[in-house]
Protein backbone atom coordinates (compact mmCIF):
# COMPACT_ATOMS: atom_id res chain seq x y z
CA UNK A 1 0.00 0.00 0.00
CA UNK A 2 1.62 3.18 -0.87
CA UNK A 3 2.00 6.58 0.91
CA UNK A 4 1.25 4.93 4.65
CA UNK A 5 4.32 6.27 6.47
CA UNK A 6 6.73 8.73 6.30
CA UNK A 7 9.57 8.64 3.48
CA UNK A 8 13.23 8.94 4.40
CA UNK A 9 14.28 12.62 3.70
CA UNK A 10 17.37 12.58 1.55
CA UNK A 11 19.88 15.41 -0.30
CA UNK A 12 17.66 15.44 -2.99
CA UNK A 13 14.83 16.77 -1.00
CA UNK A 14 16.01 20.02 0.21
CA UNK A 15 14.66 23.44 0.96
CA UNK A 16 15.54 24.69 -2.48
CA UNK A 17 14.01 22.30 -4.40
CA UNK A 18 10.94 22.47 -2.55
CA UNK A 19 10.99 26.16 -2.74
CA UNK A 20 11.55 25.42 -6.64
CA UNK A 21 8.81 22.87 -7.15
CA UNK A 22 6.26 24.66 -5.37
CA UNK A 23 7.24 27.95 -7.68
CA UNK A 24 7.40 25.71 -10.48
CA UNK A 25 3.79 24.65 -9.29
CA UNK A 26 2.38 28.69 -9.62
CA UNK A 27 1.91 28.59 -5.83
CA UNK A 28 2.95 31.74 -4.65
CA UNK A 29 5.01 31.47 -1.37
CA UNK A 30 5.94 34.01 1.22
CA UNK A 31 9.01 31.93 2.06
CA UNK A 32 10.47 28.34 2.80
CA UNK A 33 12.21 27.83 5.89
CA UNK A 34 13.79 25.00 7.72
CA UNK A 35 15.56 26.67 10.68
CA UNK A 36 12.55 26.74 13.22
CA UNK A 37 13.49 23.54 14.90
CA UNK A 38 17.44 23.03 15.86
CA UNK A 39 17.32 19.56 14.67
CA UNK A 40 16.15 20.74 11.33
CA UNK A 41 12.92 18.10 11.22
CA UNK A 42 10.62 20.49 9.92
CA UNK A 43 10.16 22.95 7.04
CA UNK A 44 8.00 25.78 7.33
CA UNK A 45 6.08 27.03 4.28
CA UNK A 46 4.59 30.19 4.38
CA UNK A 47 1.70 30.80 1.08
CA UNK A 48 0.88 34.22 0.02
CA UNK A 49 -3.01 33.28 0.35
CA UNK A 50 -5.38 31.15 0.88
CA UNK A 51 -5.61 29.95 -2.65
CA UNK A 52 -1.94 29.21 -2.95
CA UNK A 53 -2.31 27.04 0.06
CA UNK A 54 -5.12 25.34 -1.29
CA UNK A 55 -3.28 24.38 -4.48
CA UNK A 56 -0.37 23.78 -2.56
CA UNK A 57 -2.71 20.86 -0.94
CA UNK A 58 -4.78 19.82 -3.89
CA UNK A 59 -1.59 18.94 -5.70
CA UNK A 60 0.34 17.18 -2.77
CA UNK A 61 -2.30 15.25 -0.74
CA UNK A 62 -5.16 14.20 -2.80
CA UNK A 63 -7.85 12.65 -0.58
CA UNK A 64 -7.60 8.88 -0.03
CA UNK A 65 -9.03 8.22 3.78
CA UNK A 66 -6.15 6.20 4.91
CA UNK A 67 -4.39 6.05 8.30
CA UNK A 68 -0.72 7.51 8.32
CA UNK A 69 -1.18 8.94 4.75
CA UNK A 70 0.20 12.28 3.59
CA UNK A 71 -3.69 13.30 3.46
CA UNK A 72 -3.85 12.08 6.85
CA UNK A 73 -1.76 13.93 8.66
CA UNK A 74 -1.72 16.76 5.94
CA UNK A 75 -5.61 17.68 7.40
CA UNK A 76 -5.84 16.12 10.71
CA UNK A 77 -8.94 13.92 9.64
CA UNK A 78 -7.89 11.88 12.28
CA UNK A 79 -7.98 8.39 10.43
CA UNK A 80 -4.61 7.48 12.49
CA UNK A 81 -6.17 8.08 15.65
CA UNK A 82 -8.66 5.91 15.27
CA UNK A 83 -6.46 3.11 13.91
CA UNK A 84 -4.20 3.73 16.91
CA UNK A 85 -7.64 4.03 20.07
CA UNK A 86 -8.48 0.77 17.35
CA UNK A 87 -5.50 -1.02 18.42
CA UNK A 88 -5.99 -0.10 22.35
CA UNK A 89 -3.69 2.86 22.36
CA UNK A 90 -4.45 5.08 25.19
CA UNK A 91 -5.31 8.71 24.07
CA UNK A 92 -2.61 10.72 25.29
CA UNK A 93 -0.27 8.09 23.57
CA UNK A 94 -2.42 8.33 20.19
CA UNK A 95 -1.78 11.98 20.57
CA UNK A 96 1.73 12.14 21.29
CA UNK A 97 2.22 9.64 17.96
CA UNK A 98 0.34 12.01 15.45
CA UNK A 99 1.86 15.20 17.08
CA UNK A 100 5.25 13.62 15.51
CA UNK A 101 4.19 13.51 11.82
CA UNK A 102 0.95 15.58 11.72
CA UNK A 103 1.04 18.79 9.86
CA UNK A 104 0.50 22.23 11.75
CA UNK A 105 -1.48 24.86 9.80
CA UNK A 106 -1.76 28.57 11.12
CA UNK A 107 -3.88 31.49 9.92
CA UNK A 108 -2.44 34.85 10.32
CA UNK A 109 -4.29 38.42 9.47
CA UNK A 110 -1.96 40.81 6.80
CA UNK A 111 -3.26 44.15 6.90
CA UNK A 112 -2.67 46.33 3.73
CA UNK A 113 -4.09 49.92 4.95
CA UNK A 114 -7.83 48.64 5.16
CA UNK A 115 -7.49 45.79 3.03
CA UNK A 116 -6.86 42.10 4.88
CA UNK A 117 -5.58 39.13 3.88
CA UNK A 118 -4.39 35.93 5.18
CA UNK A 119 -1.06 34.66 5.09
CA UNK A 120 -1.30 30.48 5.47
CA UNK A 121 1.68 28.74 6.86
CA UNK A 122 2.13 25.14 7.63
CA UNK A 123 5.36 23.25 9.39
CA UNK A 124 5.58 19.90 7.82
CA UNK A 125 8.23 17.13 8.55
CA UNK A 126 11.02 17.03 6.83
CA UNK A 127 10.01 13.20 6.22
CA UNK A 128 7.55 14.32 3.77
CA UNK A 129 9.50 16.79 1.49
CA UNK A 130 10.65 14.12 -1.28
CA UNK A 131 6.92 13.14 -1.48
CA UNK A 132 5.93 16.49 -1.85
CA UNK A 133 8.78 17.86 -3.97
CA UNK A 134 7.95 14.58 -6.35
CA UNK A 135 4.34 15.04 -6.37
CA UNK A 136 4.85 18.86 -7.38
CA UNK A 137 6.72 17.91 -10.08
CA UNK A 138 4.54 15.17 -11.60
CA UNK A 139 2.14 17.46 -11.56
CA UNK A 140 3.61 20.04 -13.44
CA UNK A 141 4.55 17.12 -16.05
CA UNK A 142 0.91 15.86 -16.28
CA UNK A 143 0.28 19.39 -17.23
CA UNK A 144 2.99 20.58 -19.40
CA UNK A 145 3.08 23.74 -17.50
CA UNK A 146 2.39 25.04 -14.19
CA UNK A 147 -0.39 25.13 -12.76
CA UNK A 148 -0.61 29.41 -12.90
CA UNK A 149 -0.97 29.09 -16.34
CA UNK A 150 -4.09 26.68 -16.43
Amino acid sequence: MADTTPNDAGPESSVEELDSAIRSAGIRLDNVSDDIEADGSVVLIGFEEIRDAELFLSLTCPENGLAHSMWDRATGSNHMAHELHAEGVPHAEAMAEMNGVSWEWDIVPHVHGRRVTWHIFVVVPTVDVPEIVARLRGAEEVSGRSFAEI
